[in-house]
C-alpha cells in the first residue's frame, strides 16, 4: 500500500553549511514511490539554478545541496521547485537556502 504523498519538503529552511543537519533537502511529489520524476529549482528571477532526475521512493536521489549545476554555492534566499513527470508538471513550492 503505498501512502499518500502531496508535494513537500523534507526540511525548510535547509542550511548547506555541512555541520550536518539540514544540509539538504529532499522534494517529494504525489507517486513518488512509483514514478520517477524531474525536479528543476529556480531562483526568484526565475532563472533555472540546476535540475536532475529523481528515481522514484528514494529520497536520497531527491535531494538539493544548495550548489547549482557548476557546483558552485547558490546564495541565501528562497528558491522554487518544479516537479515533472515528462512534460507534465505534477507540482510546484519553494525552498528557503538560509547560510
Amino acid at each position: 500500500i503505498e501512502p499518500e504523498i502531496e508535494c513537500s519538503t523534507s526540511t525548510d529552511p535547509f542550511t548547506p553549511n555541512l555541520d550536518g543537519y539540514n544540509d539538504e533537502v529532499g522534494i517529494m511529489w504525489p507517486g513518488f514511490y512509483r514514478e520517477p520524476a524531474t525536479i528543476e529549482i529556480f531562483d526568484m528571477r526565475g532563472v533555472s539554478v540546476i535540475d536532475f532526475e529523481a528515481p522514484a521512493g528514494k529520497i536520497e536521489g531527491s535531494m538539493w545541496d544548495g550548489l547549482d549545476r557548476n557546483g558552485r554555492k547558490c546564495a541565501a534566499g528562497v528558491y522554487i521547485y518544479i516537479v515533472s513527470k515528462g512534460s507534465k508538471k505534477v507540482c510546484r513550492g519553494t525552498i528557503t537556502l538560509a547560510r
